[in-house]
């Protein structure tokens, strides 16, 4: 039973009315003709009159190469609701339309009515795709400065190959022409012409090959820019905003944007009331550019008025914005500072306003308007996979520990082979910086195939982020006591403690971190462990990974991943601890086998590892 509104009983009828048209009544319609509320039962009835119309079945013959639903969504038929003559000619343009944007110029399709009766109508659409046309190859002739390969990456009609069907379009070739000569315009050839392209075919018909006629002009580029009124900063200064610099190619498109680019940049260094006159000129193959700049008045940020914060402490909000008072007024560091207060993960939601902007004062005050969000969460979660079997997961967090926006999480964890306690601490921004630093201690008890052992440690962690490149350094110190387990060498499975520091780095090209589907990321790093007493073995592991992200149809994207461990001797022979060593065989890395049992075996099918993995 769902609450009443007049829209979701509009939407009822419109539901309603397409259903009667995707079963053939394409001129049925339904109409409310009687609406009673009962105020004591609090409920409406609805009376509604149908009216079918004739049952018109549509039929679709001939070759080609769609889905029946394909078909049916092309036709206007079904979305108008009507079958009279003009709505049949329209479908039929539909269907040849969608034929040749699908590469088959020869394509073309007719209807036939059939009146069985006045309630009862059969409609043929009969399709005829004829040959699939095929681009061969594109070109362009009369280029000099941009190759043709560069060219054929910019326009919309691709060459046929094992990734692209390669049709051809002739609506599209406009299209491209147009792409094509503003790239030229963009490198510095405002005078190109580019006409629309040759077009021929092979005998047959089923291969193409373009040809765009190029002439590219000369090449203009930047003579002179000059700034007038500009005493704050400096000439040279103000030019490294542009991208028409002096001596490059001048890019008609970002005249606009080098405009914007010098207004945003005093608004970013204390004076927000600056305005900016441009004006250009041209002479022969040059384009003299002038600047004229209104400064305005000297602004400095004011005070900082929080609202909304009941736990959170006014030094922990200041220290994540990374703005005080009397800093000159930049509006970029106060993007920045509601993006910074925004990712610590304390306020559902955050803004903030600049007061006095419009009155043009010299001093801005901020009000940062917060929502926090409830500080305490418990996660609880029950999973099984091969490697650990049956496992439960407890998880308390503390988003605002202490009224400082830090984060305090406690793990509670118990399955058939893996226990583990552990305590960790946050801070999304350490030092006032874009630093996000870890603190945590743990003790962790785990059966696996190449050893049993209990852990006792504590690490640190500082992890930085700059657009694509990620860069984490990792300090841990823990004491493990080994059970049992398979070893080469009996001292592999002896009770150490070890100091481990490690650097890792990342390159990320995908298109989403939560659901990619194309570019790749690149990992690599390293840890060194030094033993503390004992053998004092030393020695260090390193690892490489890259992982490729392709598309392919629809939604399916192929994964490719490889990566290489490595296990290196620092100074004499080391015996590296039975837990540390290499495996294959399980969900982390070679799925289909069980967990550590690809590889070197005991004599009772136990595995002993090794120092290099290639996955």
């Amino acid at each position: 039973m769902s609450l009443y509104s007049e829209k979701r009983l509009k939407d009822s009828i419109k539901e309603i009315i397409l259903f009667l048209r995707n079963n053939g009544y394409l001129k049925a319609s339904v109409k409310v003709i009687d609406k009673q509320i009962d105020w004591d039962t609090r409920r409406v009835a609805v009376k509604l009159a149908i009216k079918e119309g004739p049952k018109v079945d549509i039929f679709f013959k001939g070759k080609n190469p769609y889905r029946l639903k394909t078909l049916k969504k092309t036709i206007t038929l079904y979305r108008e609701g009507h079958f009279d003559s003009f709505e049949l000619q329209a479908s039929v343009d539909a269907l040849t339309q969608k034929l040749n944007n699908d590469g088959y110029l020869e394509g073309k399709a007719t209807y036939k009515l059939e009146k069985i009766n006045p309630d009862h109508v059969r409609i043929f659409f009969n399709l005829d795709h004829g040959i699939k046309s095929n681009i061969h190859s594109i070109d362009f002739t009369g280029n000099k400065s941009i190759k043709t390969s560069k060219l054929r990456k910019q326009i919309l009609t691709k060459e046929k190959s094992l990734t692209q069907d390669g049709v051809l379009i002739p609506l599209q070739l406009e299209e491209d022409r147009k792409i094509a000569t503003f790239y030229y315009q963009t490198k510095g050839y405002p005078d190109v012409q580019i006409k629309s392209p040759d077009v021929i075919s092979n005998p047959a018909h089923t291969l193409y090959t373009i040809d765009f006629p190029v002439d590219e002009g000369p090449l203009v580029t930047i003579g002179s820019v000059t700034f007038l009124g500009n005493t704050a900063f400096s000439k040279e200064k103000l030019i490294r905003v542009l991208k028409n610099k002096p001596e490059t190619p001048f890019d008609n498109f970002q005249l606009l944007s080098d405009k914007e680019d010098v207004q945003l940049f005093y608004a970013n260094n204390g004076y927000p009331y600056a305005t900016v006159e441009q004006k250009t000129e041209r002479v022969e193959d040059k384009i003299n550019i002038t600047y004229t700049i209104q400064e305005g008045s000297l602004v400095h940020i004011g005070e900082i008025l929080p609202i909304g914060n009941i736990l959170t402490g006014f030094k922990a909000i200041r220290q994540a914005m990374g703005i005080k008072t009397g800093d000159l007024y930049s509006k970029q560091k106060i993007v920045e500072a509601q993006l910074n207060l925004r990712r610590l993960g304390t306020f559902n939601a955050v803004s903030i306003v600049p007061l006095g902007l419009e009155e043009k004062e010299t001093t801005i005050h901020l009000r940062v308007k917060l929502e926090e969000r409830d500080p305490f969460v418990i996660d609880m979660d029950a999973q099984y996979s091969t490697d650990l079997q049956y496992s439960g997961t407890f998880k308390f967090t503390n988003f605002n520990s202490f009224g400082r926006a830090k984060r305090t999480s406690l793990l509670l964890m118990g399955g058939k082979q893996k226990d583990r306690a552990e305590l960790s601490w946050l801070d999304p921004r350490f030092a006032a910086h874009d630093i996000q630093m870890t603190f945590s201690g743990w003790m962790d008890y785990e059966e696996k195939p190449v050893e049993t052992t209990l852990q006792a440690g504590g690490a640190i962690s500082f992890f930085r982020q700059f657009h694509r490149f990620g860069f984490l350094t990792r300090y841990e110190l823990d004491r493990n006591y080994p059970f049992s387990g398979p070893a080469a060498n009996p001292l592999a499975l002896r009770n150490s403690t070890f100091s481990q520091i490690g650097f890792s780095g990342s390159y990320d090209t995908r298109n989403s971190f939560a659901d990619p589907t194309r570019g790749f990321i690149v990992t690599g790093g390293g840890t060194i462990f030094n033993e503390l007493g004992g053998l004092e073995s030393n020695f260090a592991k390193l690892r490489t990974s890259f992982n490729l992200l392709t598309p392919l149809v629809y939604r399916l994207t192929l994964s490719n991943t490889i990566r290489l461990d490595h296990i290196q001797n620092i100074g004499a022979s080391a015996i590296v601890p039975q837990r540390s060593i290499l495996t294959l065989g399980g969900d982390d890395t070679v799925r289909g086998f069980k967990e550590d049992r690809i590889g070197l075996l005991d004599n009772q099918g136990r595995p002993l590892g090794g120092r290099v993995r290639l996955i």
